[in-house]
């Protein structure tokens, strides 16, 4: 009971001399709020020059130039960056970098002002259409990004690892102004992204075309555009590939092998019980799985997507996953 006392009545007095150290109107705290409030910027420079390790600053609850994008102070964020903040990413948060936080917050009068501090890259862009704000999307080609190369996407927060194009990124947004823009820096409209989720064994590729994802989503201005331009659905890109070309563009063709759990397995032109019947396989069978429908289907209590297969005499087409063997066998 008496140590139990001792240690509040320690964590009281901290409490209480921090909090006298914050109300000290000498400290520099203090200091530095009161030359912000006044907008003194040469005050605002040498109390950083004073005291460099706050710019090291880089926890969220902590940060200056954090507190200065919540509160969309451009000027204040420049000094700070002029100075040497925000030269590592933020904390404990998912935005990235100082730029990228500015952006996904929607402070794009900070953004605007801070993007000269930033060498544009994949994750940067990516921000950019994110928010979809033309402008922002506009400022980072400006400074050198090429919006037509791919962009990976590293996986965060539950979502798949992604390669795709700035086009195809902005499409799936939904962010049609942006997508239209971006439309300039397309070379090869059935350019496909790729999704995978790594968890083996359905680690398979996802793959969507432009067409796709403006047909998924009804935008008749994306799919006119597309089809003047003879623009593909990935499953019409699918059908002209070589077997060469599959193995060059699917990252697990090859490298895994599957049997079907059942005899006369049919596979089909299109993913799904309504796609014509080309052949069937069997369990002697031996298939190469090139990629998996977006979509799962519940068929007979399993629930699992088309998977893309190629036999070993050349032969091809869809097969459902939940009839092929869950196991799969590495060709490295």
């Amino acid at each position: 009971m008496r140590i139990q006392m001792m240690v509040t009545l320690t964590l009281l007095l901290l409490f209480m001399i921090i909090h006298a150290l914050a109300a000290d109107p000498d400290s520099w705290e203090a200091r530095y709020r009161d030359a912000v409030e006044k907008r003194e910027w040469s005050a605002i420079r040498s109390l950083l020059k004073e005291k460099p390790e706050a710019l090291m600053r880089n926890e969220p609850d902590e940060s200056l130039l954090y507190e200065a994008i919540e509160k969309n102070d451009r000027e204040l964020a420049v000094v700070l960056l002029e100075a040497g903040h925000g030269k590592t990413w933020l904390r404990d948060m998912d935005y990235g970098t100082y730029l990228q936080t500015a952006m996904y917050k929607e402070r794009f009068d900070v953004a605007k002002a801070i993007i000269s501090f930033y060498e544009i890259d994949s994750d940067i862009f990516q921000a950019a259409i994110s928010s979809d704000n033309l402008e922002m999307v506009q400022l980072c080609i400006d400074k050198g990004f090429d919006a037509s190369a791919s962009m990976t996407i590293a996986p965060r927060a539950g979502f798949p690892i992604c390669r795709t194009y700035p086009f195809l990124y902005a499409l799936e947004w939904k962010h049609f102004k942006v997508a239209m823009y971006l439309t300039a820096y397309v070379d090869d409209v059935n350019l496909f992204d790729s999704l995978n989720m790594q968890y083996i064994p359905m680690a398979y590729d996802m793959h969507r075309t432009a067409l796709d994802h403006a047909m998924k989503h009804d935008n008749a201005a994306c799919i006119a555009w597309l089809k003047k331009r003879k623009a593909k659905t990935f499953n019409e890109c699918l059908d002209k590939m070589s077997i060469a070309e599959m193995e060059k563009a699917f990252s697990w063709f090859r490298k895994t092998a599957a049997r079907p759990t059942c005899d006369g397995l049919r596979v089909r032109r299109r993913p799904g019980l309504d796609g014509a019947y080309l052949f069937s396989i069997h369990q002697r069978d031996t298939v190469y799985i090139a990629c998996q429908d977006v979509r799962e289907e519940r068929i007979d209590g399993f629930e699992h997507p088309w998977l893309y297969i190629v036999t070993e005499d050349g032969r091809r087409g869809w097969a459902y996953g939940g009839y092929l063997t869950s196991e799969v066998k590495m060709w490295w």
